[in-house]
């Protein structure tokens, strides 16, 4: 499974998203990545301001963040099945109070953690302490995240077939397989 490797030099990384909602309440982001560190709060509400005389929708909330990050270079990926960002394996978490749904998407997942079906998620050791350590982060507030279930996102793509497009729709799009593995 990749992994952070204790050996890469991780630089802070400025990155700045402004949330957006459209008159049919429909929401949207717009993000910078790579922000100078010394961009101050102003600058950032000013950038928003800018952006929001630009579009229809509305500015409903600003988010600085600063992460570790390293060289792509430097991160330890693996080609497989599912090597695709594109791919992902989606886990569902569901508040038992409220019933609001969340789904944590997990770009290029390795195919260990499928069924043979290669579609449901399975309670292998490492995704049943992803869904714990989820399941600890969305519950910090007070909330009563549980997981109810895993599967693979499809990806479309297209095919040519003589002078003909098709559009194949490979397994997992709308799929809801699986039951929450006991963790």
């Amino acid at each position: 499974m990749p992994y952070v490797d204790a050996g890469v030099t991780l630089v802070d990384k400025k990155s700045f998203t402004v949330s957006l909602v459209a008159f049919g309440g429909d929401k949207t982001s717009v993000s910078l990545s790579d922000v100078d560190p010394t961009a101050t709060a102003p600058q950032l509400v000013d950038f928003a301001t800018k952006l929001g005389a630009l579009t229809n929708a509305g500015v409903y909330g600003l988010i600085t963040t600063t992460k570790q990050e390293t060289s792509p270079t430097q991160a330890v990926m693996f080609d497989e099945a599912f090597a695709s960002a594109s791919m992902k394996a989606i886990f569902v978490f569901q508040d038992l109070t409220t019933l609001k749904s969340i789904q944590v998407g997990v770009p290029a997942p390795d195919d260990s953690i499928f069924d043979t079906d290669q579609v449901t998620v399975k309670g292998t050791p490492d995704v049943l302490a992803f869904i714990l350590a989820t399941q600890t982060v969305l519950n910090a507030g007070g909330a009563d995240y549980t997981y109810v279930r895993g599967y693979r996102a499809g990806r479309t793509r297209i095919i040519p077939r003589s002078n003909v497009i098709g559009i194949k729709s490979e397994p997992g799009v709308g799929d809801k397989p699986g039951d929450a593995p006991a963790v």
